[in-house]
């Protein structure tokens, strides 16, 4: 049993709240207006999505951390992901 691979949760996990919130903008901004409206579902799926930026550091600091592990990684001549 191998531990799980730090990198490659990051990558998901950076991956999955970025397409989240593209997928879920992209109807708020079709139905415009009406799409931020409190009765309207797509804006309860864009907070959920912006929520997912933010859990477990934000976005960001979650590239950071990933930028980091590459680094060691490249350092020592380790494969970067795998």
């Amino acid at each position: 049993h191998r531990a799980p691979d730090r990198a490659l949760f990051r990558c998901a996990r950076i991956f999955c709240a970025e397409a989240a919130l593209k997928i879920c903008i992209g109807p708020m901004e079709t139905f415009g207006g009406p799409g931020v409206m409190a009765g309207m579902p797509i804006q309860k799926y864009v907070r959920d999505a912006l929520t997912m930026q933010h859990g477990e550091g934000t976005t960001r600091i979650q590239k950071l951390s990933l930028a980091k592990i590459m680094e060691l990684r490249f350092q020592e001549a380790v494969p970067l992901v795998g």
